[in-house]
């Protein structure tokens, strides 16, 4: 019976990584998947790219890539009209990708609108995190239009320090893909570290099982929901800290019945934290779309 257990553990913690393995965004995945569409709009292949991408479109009504590409090929030949409209599109679809709004930042001072523009390239600022050069040096032209003179030279020079660094190998984030080591990350594993300490408490005191599985649960969901791309470290994190602890820190009841209570508990919340970590970032990524 043990080792069908664990087999199926190990059957279930390979789905499980498989599923947080890939940690590109959507939109990522969307703009690897049109590869071919952008090595045609790259080689200034312009009615063969905008085919494709019109295509794109037809099978994938709700890509914010597809009509964000869609509408680089219509701005390259030159119909700025139809450009604005799928890059508003695209945005409507997903609005954190830096690169819509720097398109239609972009396009917004090529039409002198100087102050929409502004706004395009500071939303761009913000959801890259500040590692997009383009949109510093989009929102300093706009910042010199704008009659601000001190604004647009520090932004001129963040986009000019954001290039050098990236050129040095310095920059981890290029192009929406971000370090995995951070603060964020940093401040998720304190805050499993401390749950895996609640979660003991609750183990030890509780004279009944479904407690320590509803809070183990609820919080791995919550696991899942804060970081839908890292929540499989956060749950090992957490579960490593658990099993460690009861095994070599805590004294055990002296009766059976309690110590299996116990055990049963632990593995339960154990096997709960990577099953709610799993369900909470599905949810996020369903919501994000």
């Amino acid at each position: 019976m043990l080792e069908v257990l664990t087999t199926l553990g190990l059957i279930g913690f390979i789905i499980y990584l498989n599923y947080y393995a890939d940690l590109r965004t959507e939109w990522e995945k969307d703009r690897d998947r049109m590869a071919g569409g952008l090595q045609l709009l790259n080689a200034g292949k312009l009615p063969e790219a905008f085919s494709y991408f019109s295509e794109q479109v037809q099978q994938h009504p709700r890509s914010a890539v597809a009509y964000l590409y869609r509408g680089k090929s219509y701005e390259a030949l030159g119909k700025n009209e139809q450009a604005l409209a799928d890059f508003r599109e695209a945005a409507s679809f997903d609005s954190t990708i830096p690169d819509v709004h720097i398109a239609l930042g972009e396009l917004h001072l090529n039409q002198e609108d100087y102050q929409t523009a502004w706004r395009d390239f500071d939303k761009a600022i913000f959801y890259g995190q500040g590692d997009y050069a383009d949109a510093f040096r989009g929102r300093a032209i706009a910042n010199q239009q704008l009659n601000q003179p001190d604004q647009a030279r520090s932004d001129f020079q963040q986009a000019e320090q954001i290039k050098q660094m990236q050129a040095e190998g310095k920059k981890t984030v290029q192009h929406g893909r971000k370090s995995f080591f951070d603060k964020r990350l940093g401040l998720g594993i304190a805050g499993v570290m401390i749950n895996a300490a609640l979660l003991l408490f609750i183990i030890r005191q509780t004279a009944v099982i479904h407690w320590p599985y509803l809070w183990a649960a609820s919080t791995a969901a919550a696991i899942g929901f804060f970081e839908p791309r890292r929540g499989w470290v956060l749950a090992v994190f957490q579960a490593a800290a658990m099993w460690l602890v009861y095994s070599f820190f805590i004294t055990k009841p002296d009766g059976s019945g309690p110590r299996e209570l116990q055990l049963f508990g632990l593995y339960g919340a154990i096997a709960l934290t990577f099953i709610g970590s799993f369900i909470g970032g599905v949810l996020k990524r369903q919501l994000a779309r």
